[in-house]
């Protein structure tokens, strides 16, 4: 019987145009195969103690949206610490009180009033986004954040640029902790980095890593 659907060109013995990476489709012609939705762009990690990890000229007009893979620990001399982010501009650090967050969690201490439980950080003129925990631990030297952050319209120069994030940590009293945020940066600016540090002391240890979405 007939064969249908595509063939790999190693199955064909004919076709000037053909590659090891093309294929033969239905309507005659050699094509390449569908390529993933996530491209990797760009990634920084330290195994040391550092003020900050940064990432410049990874947003362009390449990609509408993205995504940043992590896993990171912060120095916590004492409780209450946070993961924080700002955008980035031509290489500065936009500091201004232009970010509106707000995060939500719950954990797995068990409590009179319920798990669910909203940061005392959430604001709409703050100086940063809040991206994880509330009391964040550095037991045993541990990757004790880890997450994901999808991004939009970072590049474009009339759009705000908004984050949603997900992460799972640890926090200072050794409870299972889920973050849960909404982030924006309210100025029609086009953003092509990303900076994350601590509320206070340094990032103990850790990664970030950008992924381009398909617009297609």
């Amino acid at each position: 019987g007939g064969v249908t659907g595509n063939l790999p060109v190693a199955n064909l013995n004919s076709g000037t145009s053909a590659s090891s990476s093309t294929f033969w489709r239905g309507d005659g012609a050699w094509v390449a195969p569908a390529g993933g939705a996530f491209t990797y762009i760009d990634g920084t990690t330290s195994a040391v103690e550092v003020s900050a990890l940064t990432l410049d000229s990874v947003f362009s007009s390449t990609y509408q949206n993205y995504l940043i893979v992590f896993g990171i620990t912060v120095i916590n001399g004492s409780n209450g610490r946070k993961l924080l982010t700002r955008v980035r501009h031509g290489g500065t650090t936009v500091t201004a009180s232009d970010y509106h967050t707000s995060l939500a969690y719950f954990d797995t201490e068990v409590t009179s009033a319920g798990n669910l439980n909203y940061s005392g950080g959430n604001s709409d003129t703050a100086s940063s986004i809040q991206v994880g925990g509330e009391n964040l631990s550095n037991s045993a030297n541990l990757k004790t954040c880890s997450g994901t952050i999808f991004l939009y319209d970072m590049n474009a120069s009339d759009e705000f640029k908004t984050m949603l994030i997900d992460n799972v940590s640890l926090n200072w009293g050794g409870y299972t902790q889920r973050n849960m945020a909404v982030g924006q940066y309210v100025a029609d600016q086009a953003i092509d980095g990303i900076t994350f540090f601590a509320d206070s002391d340094n990032l103990q240890k850790g990664y970030f890593r950008v992924y381009g979405i398909g617009n297609s």
